[in-house]
């Protein structure tokens, strides 16, 4: 059982510091799409997205200057990259224990992440690799990388504290 923790510790880890980073790296994206975010915020009153538009955002451009200055394609791509690498890695677990539900014709929480993050990652591969095409259909080409790593990474934090707790109760 502590190895179990130790995997799921890691692969927690692992996955939020890549879900930060692609967070950083999405915000320049989120302003070369023009001002519709902000708008929507201001239309919605989503304070969240209103501070992140008025906050956050001058305050990385401030302090991380290159990484707003890279082309959009190539921010996408990385994220691309970053993102795939580490659901594969950090969320194989969660993603076998879908496969394994979807073959029993049964759904359980493992299905419930696998189609949400999988969702959040097959629309964020299409608005990289064709997002004239979906611009074309008035969809924006937004990317959620960024979410999925983020929604992984929680689960997993929540696997880990399951483990805990089961090896506390069992001790």
């Amino acid at each position: 059982q502590a190895d179990e923790e130790r995997t799921l510790a890691r692969r927690a880890a692992g996955c939020m510091i890549a879900a930060l980073a692609a967070m950083v790296l999405s915000m320049p994206l989120m302003r070369s799409t023009g001002d519709d975010h902000h708008v929507a915020a201001g239309g919605t009153g989503d304070p969240l997205l209103r501070w992140t538009h008025d906050v956050l955002d001058p305050w990385l451009a401030a302090r991380l200057p290159f990484v707003y200055g890279v082309d959009p394609f190539w921010l996408r791509l990385v994220l691309l990259c970053l993102t795939t690498c580490v659901m594969g890695w950090a969320g194989r677990g969660v993603f076998a224990r879908a496969w394994a539900s979807f073959r029993r014709h049964q759904a359980d929480m493992s299905t419930l992440v696998a189609v949400g993050t999988g969702a959040a990652w097959l629309s964020s591969v299409a608005a990289t690799l064709a997002p004239g095409w979906l611009a074309a259909r008035g969809l924006a080409p937004d990317v959620y990388y960024e979410a999925a790593l983020f929604i992984l990474a929680l689960v997993l934090l929540g696997n880990l504290l399951e483990a805990r707790a089961r090896r506390r109760t069992t001790a």
